[in-house]
C-alpha cells in the first residue's frame, strides 16, 4: 500500500508542473509576450552564434512549419514550397556578399530556409505545367508566401529562435536562370520528387520548372556573449496604421458629371502622340528630363536628355549622343545591364550594385552630411550594404574622377589594396555602410574610418600628437600620375568628423582592438 501511495505521489509531482503551465498560459497574453520578449528582432549580420548546438533541430523545424503552413491565403492556392539548407557553406554560397560577408550571414549555428513560389512565372517565361482555370500566374503568390513567411518567423520566435530575411541573394548557387534571367529557380536544391500541393483542390504540381525564389530566411540564435544591444538590428518598427475616424475625405468624392468635351484639333508643331516625357531626380540633386519618341512597334526612335543641372563633365554627359544613341531601337523598359552607364551621372533607376568602395570627401564628413547623402542614394540605387567606406582629402577628387571606367587598372588596384590592408595587415577596420550607419545613428562616437590623401601633400598635425602626419598603409593608387596613400583615420563623434589620427596613432588604436596584425609600429620612449 505504501508503494502505491508513493507511486501516486510521484505521478502527481510530475503532473503538477504540466498542469501549472497549462493554467498559466493565456493566449490573450501572447501578443504582450511577443512584443516584450524582443524575439521578433532581426539578428544583424555578423552576430549569429557559431555553435552547432544552437542550430534548430529537425523536430523544431517540423513544429514551425506545422504552424506557418496553416496561414490563410487566396483561393488557398498554397503557392509556396520551402527548402531547408543546413550545410554552412551551401548557405553562404546561396546568400552571397550583397549584404555582408557570407560568413557573417550564415554560420554553423544557423539554417537557411528558401521560400519558392508557383504562379509567378508566366507560360511565355517558361512555366512548365500549363495554366488552366484558377491555376494561373498571379501577384497573390508573393502576398501568400509573405504571409506564410511572417507566420514562420512568429513560430520561430516562440521556440526561442531569431530570424533574418533576405529578399535579394547573389551567391554562386543562386543564379538568375529562369524567366530569361529574371528569376532564380534554385534548381540545385530541387529534383523531380519535389511536389507542391494546391490546398483547395488537392491537385499536385512539380516544383521544378514552376516555382521560383521569393526570399531566404536565416534561422538561429545570437552569439552567447552578446546582448540585444549588440546583436539586435537597429531598424525602427513605426506605427504605420490608424483607425479611420469616420470622416470621408472630400477630395476622394467622385467628380460631378460634365458634358462631353469635343475632341480638339491637334495644334501645329505639337509634340508627336508617341512622345513620352519623364523627369527623374539626378544624382544627389537637380533633375534630368528625358523625352522619348516611339515608333509603330513601340521601340525608341529618338531620345533627348536635359541634364543641365548635373555635374559638368559627368552628369551632363548624359545629354550627349554617345550616351543616348544606346537607347535607340530598344523596347521599354530598358534595363541597366543594356547600357554603358556614365559614372556619377546615373539616374535613380540604374544600379550601383557592383560598387565595392565608397570614398567620401573630408568636407562632407566634417559637415556631418555623409549619412544624409548615403540615405538618399540607398533609397534609389542598389548599393551593397557591406560596401567599404573611407574618407579622402579634397585633392583626391581629381584622382578619383580619373577612374570612371570600371576597367581602369587603378580602380582595380585601389579595391585590391584596401582589401589587402584590411585582411592581411589590419591597417583598416572592416567598415561598411551598415556598420557606419549604426555608429552614426547611435551617436556612439566610435567610428574610425580609413583616411586617404595624395602622396607628398603636407597634412595638418593629427589631433592626438601634433606630429607630421605619417603614412599608414603605403600606396593605394599608383598608375600614371595618381599617387595616393592610406594616411590614417578620420575620427567621428556621432555622424560628424572631428579630427584625424596619424598612422602611428591609428596603429595603436587598432592594436588595442586586436585588429592590427602586421607592420612597423614606433612607440614613444622616455
Amino acid at each position: 500500500m505504501k508503494k502505491l501511495i508513493a507511486l501516486f505521489l510521484a505521478a502527481v509531482m510530475v503532473a503538477l508542473p504540466i498542469l501549472s503551465l497549462a493554467e498559466e498560459f493565456d493566449a490573450a497574453h501572447f501578443v504582450d509576450w511577443f512584443n516584450e520578449s524582443q524575439n521578433w528582432m532581426t539578428v544583424a549580420n555578423g552576430h549569429w552564434s557559431n555553435d552547432p548546438a544552437d542550430r534548430i533541430t529537425d523536430e523544431e523545424l517540423e513544429k514551425i512549419f506545422s504552424m506557418a503552413t496553416k496561414q490563410q491565403n487566396a483561393v488557398h492556392w498554397t503557392p509556396w514550397y520551402f527548402v531547408v539548407i543546413k550545410d554552412t557553406e551551401e548557405q553562404r554560397k546561396i546568400i552571397g556578399d550583397y549584404w555582408d560577408k557570407p560568413e557573417n550571414c550564415a554560420t554553423d549555428g544557423t539554417v537557411t530556409v528558401l521560400c519558392l513560389a508557383d504562379q509567378i512565372l508566366t507560360q511565355e517565361e517558361g512555366h512548365v505545367t500549363p495554366y488552366e482555370g484558377y491555376y494561373m500566374p498571379t501577384t497573390f503568390a508573393y502576398y501568400d508566401s509573405g504571409l506564410t513567411c511572417g507566420t514562420l518567423g512568429i513560430a520561430a520566435a516562440a521556440l526561442g529562435y531569431q530570424t533574418h530575411y533576405f529578399g535579394t541573394i547573389t551567391g554562386e548557387y543562386a543564379p538568375k536562370d529562369a524567366g530569361d534571367g529574371k528569376y532564380q529557380s534554385m534548381s540545385r536544391y530541387i529534383n523531380e520528387n519535389d511536389i507542391r500541393t494546391w490546398g483547395f483542390t488537392g491537385n499536385t504540381y512539380p516544383v521544378a520548372g514552376n516555382c521560383v525564389f521569393v526570399c531566404a530566411i536565416v534561422i538561429g540564435k545570437p552569439a552567447a556573449d552578446e546582448t540585444i544591444e549588440t546583436w539586435g538590428s537597429n531598424h525602427v518598427r513605426p506605427d504605420n496604421w490608424k483607425i479611420w475616424d469616420g470622416v470621408a475625405n472630400e477630395a476622394s468624392a467622385p467628380a460631378a458629371e460634365t458634358a462631353p468635351v469635343e475632341e480638339a484639333a491637334p495644334a501645329a508643331e505639337s509634340a508627336p502622340a508617341d512622345g513620352l516625357t519623364a523627369t527623374v531626380k539626378g544624382f544627389l540633386d537637380g533633375e534630368i528630363t528625358v523625352v522619348l519618341t516611339l515608333d509603330a512597334e513601340g521601340k525608341i526612335a529618338a531620345m533627348t536628355v536635359d541634364a543641365a543641372s548635373q555635374t559638368e563633365g559627368l552628369g551632363q554627359r548624359a545629354a550627349e549622343e554617345e550616351f543616348t544613341a544606346q537607347f535607340i531601337g530598344k523596347t521599354l523598359p530598358v534595363s541597366a545591364e543594356e547600357i554603358d552607364a556614365i559614372s556619377g551621372a546615373l539616374p535613380a533607376q540604374l544600379s550601383f550594385e557592383r560598387t565595392t568602395l565608397l570614398a567620401f570627401s573630408r568636407e562632407l564628413a566634417e559637415a556631418g552630411e555623409i549619412q544624409a547623402v548615403t540615405d538618399g542614394a540607398l533609397s534609389r540605387l542598389k548599393i551593397r550594404r557591406n560596401v567599404r567606406v573611407m574618407v579622402v582629402e579634397e585633392d583626391m577628387r581629381g584622382a578619383f574622377q580619373g577612374l570612371i571606367s570600371a576597367g581602369d587598372p587603378s580602380m582595380t588596384r585601389l579595391k585590391a589594396n584596401v582589401r589587402l590592408l584590411e585582411e592581411n595587415y589590419g591597417y583598416v577596420e572592416d567598415w561598411g555602410l551598415t556598420r557606419m550607419g549604426e555608429a552614426f545613428r547611435n551617436q556612439t562616437g566610435d567610428a574610425l574610418l580609413p583616411y586617404a590623401a595624395l602622396v607628398g601633400r603636407p597634412i595638418q598635425p593629427d589631433m592626438a600628437g601634433g606630429e607630421v602626419y605619417p603614412y599608414l598603409g603605403g600606396g593605394l593608387l599608383g598608375e600614371g600620375q595618381i599617387k595616393t596613400s592610406l594616411s590614417g583615420s578620420a575620427v567621428f563623434a556621432g555622424d560628424r568628423m572631428v579630427g584625424l589620427l596619424s598612422g602611428q596613432h591609428t596603429m595603436l588604436v587598432l592594436l588595442s582592438k586586436g585588429v592590427f596584425r602586421a607592420g612597423h609600429l614606433r612607440l614613444p620612449w622616455g
